[in-house]
């Protein structure tokens, strides 16, 4: 997926915001979503100052947790 089309779809939800925390989903967010915890499929919760946040899911619907992968830009 290009950077592009990321961020047409998660641009107006985090940019310009300020990350407070990052961290792993405790086990009763798990429960709270219905996912069962695992090691090999961890979800990331990322929360800005403002008191939003943003989930790693494994699509849309949230049928189960997802990675999150990241990178730094060669620019």
């Amino acid at each position: 997926m290009s950077r592009s089309t990321t961020r047409r779809h998660y641009a107006s939800a985090i940019i310009g915001k300020t990350v407070a925390n990052v961290r792993s989903l405790q086990p009763e967010e798990y429960a709270l979503m219905a996912w069962l915890p695992r090691a090999s499929l961890p979800s990331t919760l990322i929360e800005f100052t403002d008191g939003s946040w943003a989930m790693v899911m494994s699509d849309p619907e949230g049928n189960d947790s997802g990675w999150l992968e990241c990178g730094e830009s060669d620019q």
